[in-house]
């Protein structure tokens, strides 16, 4: 049952994982993980599965059955058992079904039902020779057999059980300053929904990330050099790996004695192993680039993806992940720190629908499962997909429904920290690090969901909440002003400096919302005729490497103030952003909207883009601890 698309992608960070996993420590990583955990799991479950059949057949049926059982009927039992615990798992998440050969193209209630169909049927042929001859023999082995499958499917929901549960500690005594909550890739526009609405505090119409990437972002929140986390790409540098950044936030919170707790269902996304040292607590499912396995891979291996959140010390983002276990955990394992922080990518792209979820989608049951896996890139697309495209297959609406899920889940948790003895004093924040831009093949047919690889709305307009103490008890609008991240990190370190909670109506302190990323070359999502100061992967990057214990980091052609002469920018007033996309012929593509709609294009020259570039960078790069700059 292990299926794996060992085929990568020509760009972005699926080539990197294919071609690390061909390492010897990525070979090494995935023999320990099938021939240590993933084969044992299905072994004892299989054995489990047979153990079931034969107490429940001895006691109702035959008792010389113990003596008497044939490998065949060993086996069959073993495999009934594991297709029904399979079963269990594909009726919770269907859309999984998808990465299994043959059965993802038969609509989904098809599948579900020749699974189910398949489980019975092997069990009932592991059971057919037991109890011949003896009164009502028939009756007795659907007993049996109706025992068997509540059996198996304790065992298969027992994981999911286990993994909910929580663990309330006392209070700490030593209450919370800050505790930031961030959902991975969460548009601007959830800000309006009823969900994101149900979250007590001061919401903000118009908020941006300074860039669209996760790892540089949080380290920008930490005290990083702004100049140096805004020219990257998701894998740390050796320069971080080896300690030569300075986290300012980090390290003066850590110089006052102050605990900071880092928490993460998703390690991968901002890599900071290798320097947990910065922190009083760091919790993930894994090391590094381990992560992906478990995020994207375990949805191949269900019964060991089920147990993912009891064998990790942390909740993971596979298909089955209870969507506020990981919340539960940091609450309590933030308990007496200073500043606990949370990220969670349970929004990652592809999304797996559940099947709760799936009931926002009309007739999905008629759907195959193929038909909810969504096109990374442009090249992957056929002709025939552009007129079989159903709307179940459109990715922005499975995201949607992802994010409402998420928000849904975490919204009675949020209200109740108001009574809370260690968090209600604290100075709470609910955002996103980027959104998610869903670029269009056609009018009516979407790709995935991506970022980084640019500044427009859809990836840098975020969500924001604040609550503090005495906070309404209901959502209230705060000022229409743009306000940026950057804000947070400056309220933030004056919080952790002199203990005083920043008033939420004037966080920003700017005049405007700054933001400097690199242009990444998008050509897999969309056609140009225009020809961009563009960086590829292989154009800024001189080494990759592949570490022992998930670990991973790159050596760059250039230093950072080098490589961010090409950069573009963005400038954020209110609701009205200003892009300035540098051209190869000089000058830069000004590009304006109103919201997410596009009011303004055209190009202006190299001075115009200079002297616009140095207004913003002023912004970008002020901090409280380097104002002149």
């Amino acid at each position: 049952m292990f299926w794996v698309d060992a085929r990568g992608t020509n760009a972005g960070l699926g080539s990197l994982i294919t071609e690390g996993l061909t390492s010897t420590y990525g070979k090494r990583f995935a023999f320990r993980l099938v021939f240590a955990e993933i084969a044992p799991l299905y072994l004892v479950g299989g054995l489990i599965g047979w153990l079931a059949a034969l107490a429940a057949g001895t006691l109702v049926l035959d008792r010389t059955w113990r003596s008497g059982w044939t490998w065949t009927q060993g086996f069959l039992l073993s495999l009934a058992g594991l297709v029904w615990i399979h079963w269990i798992y594909w009726w919770e998440v269907p859309t999984a079904m998808w990465v299994i050969p043959g059965l993802s193209r038969l609509p989904i209630l098809a599948s579900l039902l020749l699974l189910l169909g398949l489980a019975v049927g092997l069990a009932y042929l592991g059971l057919r020779r037991v109890g011949r001859g003896q009164s009502w023999g028939g009756l007795r082995r659907l007993g049996v057999l109706l025992i068997c499958l509540t059996a198996w499917g304790g065992l298969a929901e027992l994981p999911l059980w286990l993994a909910q549960r929580t663990h309330p500690h006392a209070p700490s005594g030593h209450p919370v300053k800050a505790l930031f909550l961030g959902i991975d890739g969460m548009r601007g526009d959830f800000r309006t929904q009823p969900e994101f609405k149900s979250f007590a505090g001061v919401s903000y119409p118009n908020v941006y990330s300074p860039l669209p990437a996760t790892r540089m972002l949080y380290h920008l929140l930490w005290g990083g050099d702004p100049e140096f986390y805004s020219i990257a790409t998701v894998v740390p540098s050796i320069e971080e790996l080896t300690g030569e950044v300075n986290l300012k936030l980090l390290k003066d919170a850590q110089a006052r004695g102050q605990k900071v707790r880092f928490f993460i269902d998703d390690g991968g996304t901002i890599s900071i192993s290798g320097r947990t040292y910065l922190f009083d607590r760091v919790t993930m499912p894994a090391r590094g680039w381990e992560n992906f396995v478990n995020s994207n891979l375990g949805v191949r291996v269900p019964l060991f993806a089920a147990w993912l959140d009891i064998l990790r010390v942390f909740p993971t983002t596979n298909p089955w992940t209870n969507p506020a276990a990981g919340l539960h955990q940091t609450l309590e394992q933030g308990r007496g720190a200073d500043w606990v922080i949370y990220h969670s990518c349970l929004a990652h792209q592809p999304i797996f629908l559940t099947r709760k979820e799936l009931g926002e989608i009309q007739g999905w049951w008629k759907i195959p499962a193929n038909r909810f896996k969504p096109f990374s890139q442009l090249e992957q697309i056929e002709a025939r997909d552009l007129v079989e495209q159903p709307p179940a297959q459109d990715p922005y609406q499975a995201y949607q429904i992802r994010i409402r899920s998420i928000l849904k889940a975490w919204a009675p948790i949020w209200n109740q920290l108001s009574k809370d003895p260690d968090y209600q004093d604290a100075f709470r924040v609910l955002t996103s690090d980027h959104g998610e831009r869903f670029y269009h093949a056609t009018k009516a047919l979407r790709l995935g969901g991506v970022h980084g690889y640019g500044l427009d709305p859809w990836e840098l307009r975020v969500p924001l909440v604040v609550a503090t103490p005495g906070c309404a008890q209901q959502q209230v609008q705060g000022p229409a002003r743009a306000l940026s991240l950057l804000d947070l990190r400056d309220v933030t370190d004056q919080l952790l400096t002199t203990g005083k909670v920043p008033d939420p109506a004037r966080l920003a302190s700017r005049p405007f919302a700054p933001a400097r990323f690199h242009t990444l070359r998008d050509t897999h999502f969309r056609r140009s005729l225009k020809e961009y100061r563009e960086y590829t992967t292989e154009g800024i990057i001189k080494a990759t490497y592949i570490l022992p214990e998930g670990l991973w980091a790159m050596i760059y052609e250039k230093p950072a103030s080098e490589r961010g002469a090409d950069v573009s920018l963005a400038k954020a007033e209110e609701d009205h952003l200003t892009v300035l996309k540098p051209l190869k012929g000089g000058g830069a593509e000004k590009t304006e909207f109103k919201g997410y709609d596009l009011i303004a294009q055209g190009d202006i020259d190299e001075k115009e883009f200079q002297r616009l570039k140095a207004i913003i960078e002023k912004e970008f790069f002020r901090t409280p601890w380097n104002p002149s700059k």
